[in-house]
């Protein structure tokens, strides 16, 4: 049986799973960002699209990242939300606005009002293109793991 959960499609309990086969994963769909654009946009063709893999070229940061780490992009047709519900790492780019991405791939999903593009993992971005030329300096602090126990880490950090 076919349910949403947190807005992603899952399969739940299947009874019979039968291989019939070793094809490739399906390509994803040539899209715009203008196709998903919009608040509480909800129309058939839209709707037809949830759950589908596909991808946007050349989409421009056009907003900064809100506090779920979401952001908007636009390849000159419509903004559209990029979301984090499977590849939570997406501040590493260290994206800034007027930075391009050469290549968006992900699940389109609808939550809270807006249809958004969900990167799977980092192979779904195609490149970046930095408004400044180069990628920002990695400022982020180390991280050194110095004791793992039975149920405890302990983390620490030079700063």
């Amino acid at each position: 049986m076919l349910f949403e959960y947190f807005n992603l499609m899952e399969i739940e309990n299947p009874t019979v799973v039968e291989v019939v086969g070793d094809a490739a994963m399906p390509a994803a769909m040539s899209m715009t960002s203008g196709s998903f654009s919009g608040k509480n946009r909800c129309d058939a063709a839209t709707e037809a699209m949830e759950h589908t893999l596909v991808t946007l070229t050349k989409v421009v940061v056009t907003t900064a990242e809100d506090k779920y780490k979401h952001f908007f992009v636009d390849d000159g047709s419509g903004p559209v939300l990029v979301g984090n519900a499977m590849y939570r790492a997406m501040n590493p780019l260290r994206l800034s606005l007027g930075d391009t991405l050469l290549s968006l791939t992900g699940i389109i999903t609808y939550e809270y009002g807006y249809y958004e593009i969900n990167p799977r993992d980092p192979g779904d971005i195609g490149g970046v293109q930095y408004t400044s030329g180069a990628p920002p300096v990695n400022d982020y602090p180390a991280i050194t793991i110095s004791e793992v126990g039975r149920c405890r880490l302990t983390l620490s950090s030079p700063i």
